[in-house]
């Protein structure tokens, strides 16, 4: 049985994005970090399925601030910054034939002791999250970012020069920022208001 790991004293994980249901199923079935490729596409795959099963009631999602189940017909956007709790994504995964492992606190401390990343959080997977975290904060749809307008900088420039200064543990140089947006493009999760679906 494939396993899915999640840190010590997890109650939640997204539904949606880096660290979310697809994401945690993606890695279980491809847990070789040579297999990038195969777990995008896997949780690319993935999307539309979560979204039936949220409809059919067969996983159940919760509002993430005051926690209470989100009815299955609720918007799709609404259902994508849903949090699904431990214990309903067990039940889930066990359906589909995967278990779910929470690490224990002596295995977390061993993990940092050692330097070793968690399970689910390589460093370019942490990079996207970086950038649609800096994108939620200041209220921008990853999938609809506005044009930049002639002369001035854009979004993406106001975020690159950001998270270089805030966060450069993920991001040493401009190259690295510029590659973790060109993966997130190329996922389309972030596009841009004038370009065609």
């Amino acid at each position: 049985m494939k396993s899915i790991r999640l840190p010590a004293g997890c109650e939640f994980v997204p539904f949606d994005g880096y660290g979310g249901v697809g994401f945690l199923l993606a890695v279980a079935e491809f847990p070789d970090e040579n297999s990038l490729t195969e777990r995008m596409q896997h949780d690319c795959a993935l999307g539309t399925g979560l979204l039936e099963a949220v409809r059919q009631g067969r996983l159940c999602v919760r509002d993430p601030q005051t926690r209470t189940p989100i009815r299955p017909d609720a918007p799709s956007v609404k259902v994508l910054s849903a949090v699904v709790s431990l214990s309903d994504l067990r039940s889930f995964a066990a359906e589909l034939g995967y278990n779910v492992q929470v690490t224990s606190a002596q295995q977390e401390t061993d993990n940092q002791a050692s330097n070793v990343a968690p399970v689910a959080m390589p460093r370019q997977r942490a990079q996207e999250s970086a950038i649609r975290a800096a994108l939620s904060a200041r209220e921008l749809d990853p999938t609809r970012l506005p044009k930049s307008p002639k002369g001035h900088a854009g979004v993406k420039a106001d975020l690159r020069k950001a998270l270089l200064g805030e966060r450069h543990d993920l991001f040493q140089s401009e190259k690295v920022f510029e590659l973790a947006w060109e993966r997130l493009r190329k996922g389309r999760e972030i596009k841009y208001v004038h370009e065609e679906e």
